[in-house]
């Protein structure tokens, strides 16, 4: 009686689920466990009787396919073959696994819907195999790879897979794709594995984590969609990966986050809504740099971490834009904090800094713009960051006055002979070369800025009208430098015949936004 009932419900459930088409293939099926069926370079082996027309094999291509669903388990037993699931479904009974390769290279697995088993395909010791365009849901585990090197593994459907979508295990090289990773409770975890590529991916709607990494290397993380998770993306241990170009949306902890992490770089990424945008704890020496991220509770976070470089981020409409508690040594600078409700917080923590020397400069701070009395692009007065209590401390001494204020400014390399940083001395009447370089920000010399040329008559240190320069040649009739291209000069031959003797102070406008002065002396 009790084989009787076993036999009952498995018969109900597939009719319900609609796995088993086929009159005799529901009979083969109802089995206790799924069966185990081999396909090989000789084709389908271990075939239960009545099975023959329920797969199909061309011994041309070495590839197998199905013809209906079925309630079975499959092991690739040679190399180079493949698997095509031609849209029919592989169901279990939550145990073992879906379909194995042990030890093989070569095989492909494509268009195969799997079901309910402890891990839907699993690779051991597989190398450059291709996994793609399957459907594997409500598993255990989805697609699982263990000491397994230079396979691809791309757009696949994981949905609903209880555990994780995509485990790696100790395995390395390997391409994970725009695949989708739904409704678990991890889309894609790499654990000790080492340089591969996860790009294009999904990971959406897991309880816990999207894209996780825990004591991985050198792997590369870009262009990924991670969205209402726990975590977008969470690492654990890991060094030298590289987090880039992600869309992060709506994760309820945390955007990112990394713990005991080092030497990884996180750039690039758009972070929006949910916790944390960015938040590190415990690392030390990570690079965070060109992200942007807005509407979380904190933009970016740092707790117990030091070493950090973070520059050319934009954190905008935050709860609190900043956020440093017990952290050492970070530098943070060129980045814009824009209408976060507290810009920054910084406390419990030494040697941090939030300007670098010009002409880098520190931040652009959206309430604290102004004034620039000297129109060198930085406030004339430092930023000081809220101050909740004693233990709270912080400020940026070079505060820019616009957003991006460092991608649009030149380095200016100072004015050349026969001026200097501290003006010089010249007889009324003669002509002053003002000169100088640029460089942009790889360092190349600018050729194609525009400069302009000011004077202003200083009395007892008060300046009064500004007027325009004029140029002694008599080819110029406007203030504009002109560029020598063989020397990477910006030349003004000023003439000072119609000026007085005394103090004059000479500024040289740049379209960056950006003055430099100089004063001299006529007598």
């Amino acid at each position: 009686m009790r084989g009787g009932e076993v036999v009952g419900r498995r018969l109900a459930a597939a009719v319900l689920l609609g796995l088993i088409v086929g009159i005799a293939g529901i009979g083969t099926a109802l089995a206790a466990e799924p069966a185990t069926i081999s396909l090989g370079t000789d084709g389908w082996t271990s075939l239960p009787d009545g099975w023959s027309d329920f797969v199909g094999w061309d011994p041309s291509t070495h590839t197998g396919w199905l013809n209906q669903d079925l309630y079975a388990r499959i092991m690739i037993v040679s190399n180079d073959v493949t698997l095509d699931g031609n849209g029919f479904t592989l169901a279990g009974d939550n145990t073992g696994d879906g379909v194995t390769l042990w030890l093989k290279s070569g095989v492909v697995v494509k268009n195969l819907k799997i079901r309910e088993f402890t891990r839907g395909i699993y690779l051991v010791n597989s190398h450059c195999n291709s996994i793609s365009g399957n459907t594997v849901a409500k598993n255990v585990n989805g697609i699982w790879l263990q000491g397994s090197s230079n396979n691809t593994i791309t757009g696949n459907i994981l949905q609903g897979n209880t555990d994780k979508g995509i485990h790696l295990m100790g395995s390395a090289g390997n391409t994970i794709s725009s695949n989708t990773a739904t409704d678990g409770s991890y889309g894609i975890w790499l654990q000790g594995s080492p340089n591969n590529t996860v790009t294009g991916n999904t990971a959406s709607g897991n309880t816990l984590r999207g894209i996780q990494l825990a004591n991985c290397t050198g792997n590369t993380v870009s262009g990924n969609t991670a969205s209402n998770n726990a975590c977008g993306i969470w690492l654990q241990g890991c060094q030298k990966n590289n987090i880039a170009e992600n869309n992060l949306r709506g994760n309820s902890v945390a955007g990112i986050h990394f713990m005991g992490c080092s030497e990884n770089t996180f750039s690039g990424n758009l972070i929006s809504g949910g916790g944390k945008g960015i938040h590190g704890q415990g690392s030390g020496s990570n690079t965070l740099n060109r992200n942007s991220v807005s509407g979380c509770d904190c933009g970016l976070s740092l707790l117990a971490s030091s070493g950090h470089d973070i520059y050319n981020n934009t954190i905008t409409g935050n709860c609190c834009g900043l956020s440093l508690w017990n952290s050492s040594n970070n530098r943070v600078y060129n980045n814009n904090f824009i209408g976060n409700s507290v810009q920054a917080l910084v406390g419990l923590g030494t040697g941090n800094v939030f300007n670098l020397d010009r002409p880098a400069g520190g931040n652009y701070w959206s309430n604290w713009t102004g004034p620039d009395t000297n129109g060198d692009g930085f406030v004339d007065s430092p930023y000081v960051f809220e101050r909740r209590n004693r233990l709270y401390y912080g400020q940026d001494n070079l505060p820019w006055t616009r957003e991006n204020g460092w991608l649009d400014a030149y380095t200016f390399e100072g004015f050349l002979p026969p001026l200097d940083s501290d003006g010089a001395t010249f007889r009324l009447g003669r002509s002053i070369p003002v000169k100088f370089r640029l460089r942009d920000a790889n360092g190349d010399y600018v050729a194609d800025a525009g400069a302009a040329l000011f004077l202003v008559r200083v009395v007892n240190g008060i300046p009064g009208e500004e007027i325009d320069a004029v140029s002694a040649s008599k080819s110029v009739h406007d203030n504009f430098f002109r560029y020598s291209p063989g020397d990477n000069l910006y030349i003004f031959n000023l003439d000072t015949k119609d000026l007085s003797v005394g103090t004059w102070r000479l500024r040289t406008a740049l379209d960056d936004g950006t003055s430099h002065h100089v004063t001299i002396v006529l007598e």
